[in-house]
């Protein structure tokens, strides 16, 4: 049960980051709002944005091997790597405070919901 608790929270943070980077894209929201509104341009944002999109659909395909390959999530290889991208969402949540007011407020929020998921399924596969 906490397995899927933490896969729910993980995906639902994934598509979070993905629709914040498509609203950036489609200027919904101001690109200066983001990346400590240190971009010079849109053109910048735009390639960081595209490629935060790629990283999360990786991301979210990686969570979700425990529906495609449920044997696969017992192996020491993913748990290590399902570890390290919990450490990289905790550095992410701690970086977010140090932005932007949108930063701080809003991504800081989504980058914490995807820790938790992450950290739960982490905790859920070593207690297996």
């Amino acid at each position: 049960m906490l397995i899927l608790f933490g896969i729910t929270l993980s995906l639902i943070f994934y598509a979070g980051l993905i629709l914040t980077h498509l609203l950036i894209l489609f200027k919904k929201i101001p690109y200066t709002l983001v990346n400590g509104g240190r971009n010079q341009s849109f053109i910048q944002q735009q390639k960081l944005s595209v490629f935060s999109i790629v990283i999360a659909i990786i991301g979210s395909g990686f969570i979700s091997f425990y529906w495609i390959f449920p044997d696969v999530i017992n192996h020491i290889i993913y748990i290590v790597i399902l570890g390290l991208l919990t450490i990289y969402w905790l550095l992410g949540v701690l970086l977010q405070f140090l932005g932007t007011w949108f930063e701080k407020y809003f991504m800081s929020l989504l980058a914490l919901l995807g820790f938790i998921g992450h950290l739960l399924y982490v905790i859920a596969l070593l207690m297996n």
